[in-house]
């Protein structure tokens, strides 16, 4: 790491992240053991990994802030989470890893200073006045919060927020039922920086207990579209915000749900988060899984 800083170049945060015994995470999310140092530098992440395996060699991947699409943040249990999506010679892709809950104060500590740097490459564009915090806190629940709250920084405001209800559809067979969730419950946030999705953890079936959460920033320059659309999943329609990201020709799409009593709700955040005018898609999609969730296999090309 110390080889790849260019003359003169200063870090705004680094952390060392010991390697964590497993590969999967939950939300999808896959990683190989390995120990990771990350910094934070003035205009690029730096992420170094080693295996510790005989004959393996520490790795380092270069992030330009530019090529970010989101980053995500995230904790289960004991287990957390971090990764970063962002564009690579022509096509999108990901560096995830996982470390130890407790350690997830440090990581957000990380994103906090990535997102400082959007804050000050903004701070010649005025604001729009938003809602107050206390306002958006009673809409949400206190896991949500806290993981809002941990990524936040000294004059960030809230623009608009959009919930959605975790929603499951029962299949019955000849011998057993089975359950597929269709909508996570969440939380889509635009403040005067960027946008939040939060969403919480589901299992196999509807349970009361689940506490893991996941939190994807999406940095303001990487939306190239937002439109509201709707869908069939397993016979029942589902809305939902579809934002286009892109960097450098290289584009994924996010969906979040959200409930059908919030339309007007979610009309009012697509126009923040366009600068315009909010766009409605009637069309009807089927499909048989769960509701898209970020992954770099969602990518494509603008």
């Amino acid at each position: 790491m110390t080889a790849a800083l260019m003359p003169g170049e200063k870090l705004r945060y680094l952390l060392y992240s010991p390697i964590w015994d497993g590969n999967q995470a939950p939300f999808g999310i896959t990683a190989e053991p390995a120990s990771h140092a990350v910094a934070v530098a003035h205009d690029r992440f730096l992420v170094s990994r080693y295996s510790h395996a005989e004959g393996a060699t520490p790795t380092l991947r270069v992030i330009p802030f530019s090529d970010v699409l989101y980053v995500q943040l995230g904790s289960s249990f004991c287990l957390g989470w971090f990764a970063v999506l962002f564009a690579e010679q022509a096509r999108a892709a990901y560096e995830p890893l996982l470390f130890r809950a407790l350690s997830r104060d440090c990581f957000a500590a990380a994103i906090c200073e990535y997102r400082r740097s959007s804050a000050e490459a903004l701070s010649q564009s005025p604001a729009t006045p938003g809602a107050a915090w206390k306002e958006l806190w009673r809409q949400c629940s206190h896991s949500q919060a806290e993981r809002i709250q941990e990524l936040l920084f000294p004059g960030e405001r809230p623009m608009g927020a959009l919930r959605s209800s975790e929603q499951w559809v029962e299949q019955r067979g000849l011998w057993k039922r089975k359950w597929s969730c269709i909508s996570c419950e969440g939380l889509l946030l635009g403040t005067n920086i960027g946008v939040f999705h939060v969403a919480r953890e589901t299992y196999e079936r509807p349970v009361t207990w689940n506490i893991g959460m996941n939190v994807v920033h999406v940095p303001y320059a990487a939306i190239r579209s937002a439109t509201i659309a709707q869908k069939v999943i397993l016979g029942k329609r589902l809305h939902h915000v579809r934002l286009i990201l892109a960097r450098r020709n290289v584009a994924t799409c996010l969906e979040v749900p959200f409930d059908e009593s919030d339309i007007e709700t979610a009309e009012g955040l697509v126009r923040h988060l366009t600068g315009g005018e909010a766009s409605w898609s009637q069309s009807q999609v089927q499909a048989q899984s769960m509701y898209l969730r970020p992954s770099a296999q969602r990518s494509g090309h603008e």
